[in-house]
């Protein structure tokens, strides 16, 4: 029996094909080259009838490729060749093959990874392989995560901000916003889908201690900030039960085995100045701003101020350098302040707070720019 693995290898050599013999081309020439067309067209009901061969436990690991539709595609090729017109053979190979052809590298690296290969460690405790995911798709859903796993616990107990369904034995979900998680307590599995076009988002394993990636796709600045406020919106939640239970055991006169009235300890963790999230947030935007610092630096646009600090404006942010003791800072003016102070030697986190998803978004923005060789305009 054909390995399922070289079906993958045939999705993938005829989708590149079609992008060649298309390359270049409008509509109206390739409506008029009969050989291209029937290239084409052939290409896509191989790519089709190579997806009706791949297993379907294969196919259910990645739910946000249309293998059903890809298949009726070849059928219509295959039986009713008469009746498909050129413009939809046109829009297929324009739209849709490209895409695939990105979905299904993606699914090639994952199942080359073996389960013995290492993983990297992202926000404390968040694991995913550095090969597979696209860094920022890695950083946002390494934030994401446990906050998700926080609001699945939450949402088992009353009058959280929204509430965890048993739909069947080992499967519960819950609903947000935008947002539908699905936990398989069997397989440890999250699945954190959006209700718009893009499907999945995020799939994870949640050990005890641990989240291990291996899925994260199409996340966006927006979800990061939708995200860090439901973080905010658990933290508030969270503290107003913790007040009610300390109010109960005052109004009780409850003491503990010292004599003393005993007190409801809250685990809740709030944003502080080494919050893991906000680490890694400030991990993600620090070495663009002190990219660009330099990059200010080197066209004099910096101001030197007393004691050797020298300041660039960026945007509605400040860049700070204060070599004597070797911090380099970025403050939102705003009225946030300094949201993130590291060690300059070294680009070691020192100080985060109060970061969201439009500060990534700026400072993923920057980096682009700086990358084209485009210095961001200055203020």
């Amino acid at each position: 029996m054909r390995e399922y693995q070289l079906y993958l290898a045939d999705i993938l050599e005829y989708a590149r094909s079609t992008q060649k013999l298309i390359s270049g081309a409008s509509y109206d020439e390739f409506e008029a080259d009969e050989r291209t067309y029937k290239a084409v067209t052939y290409n896509i009901q191989i790519i089709g009838e190579a997806v009706l061969n791949i297993p379907q436990d294969v196919k259910q690991r990645y739910p946000e490729v249309e293998w059903e539709d890809i298949g009726r595609a070849r059928n219509l090729i295959a039986h009713g060749y008469y009746k498909v017109k050129r413009e939809i053979i046109w829009k297929i190979a324009q739209n849709d093959v490209p895409a695939l052809q990105t979905q299904i590298e993606r699914i090639i690296e994952l199942e080359k990874l073996s389960e013995s290969q290492s993983f990297i460690e992202q926000s404390n405790s968040t694991a995913s392989s550095a090969k597979s995911i696209y860094p920022q798709q890695l950083e946002r859903a390494a934030t994401i995560i446990p906050i998700a796993r926080r609001l699945l616990e939450a949402g088992r107990t009353s009058n959280s901000i929204a509430t965890t369904q048993q739909i069947e034995q080992g499967v519960e979900e819950l609903e947000i916003e935008d947002y539908q998680l699905r936990f398989e307590a069997q397989t440890k599995t999250l699945l954190i889908t959006t209700k718009d076009k893009r499907g999945i988002l995020i799939r994870a394993k949640l050990e005890e201690r641990t989240e291990t990636l291996d899925l994260a796709t199409k996340l966006t600045p927006k979800d990061l900030n939708k995200w860090l406020t439901i973080e905010q919106q658990l933290n508030k939640s969270e503290s107003r039960k913790n007040v009610a239970g300390q109010l109960l055991v005052q109004q009780s006169g409850y003491q503990d085995s010292s004599g003393s009235p005993s007190s409801i300890q809250s685990d809740v963790p709030t944003i502080c100045a080494l919050d893991p999230i906000q680490r890694t947030l400030a991990a993600a935007i620090c070495p663009t701003a002190m990219q660009l610092f330099q990059a200010i630096r080197n066209n004099q646009q910096k101001q030197q101020l007393g004691s050797g600090i020298e300041v660039a404006a960026a945007g509605s942010y400040q860049v700070r350098l204060d070599p004597q003791i070797d911090t380099f800072s970025i403050l939102a003016q705003d009225g946030r302040g300094e949201i993130v102070r590291a060690q300059a030697s070294t680009g070691k986190i020192l100080h985060a707070n109060n970061i969201n998803g439009e500060d990534i978004e700026h400072w993923e923005n920057i980096s682009n720019l700086i990358t084209q060789q485009q210095l961001p305009l200055v203020d």
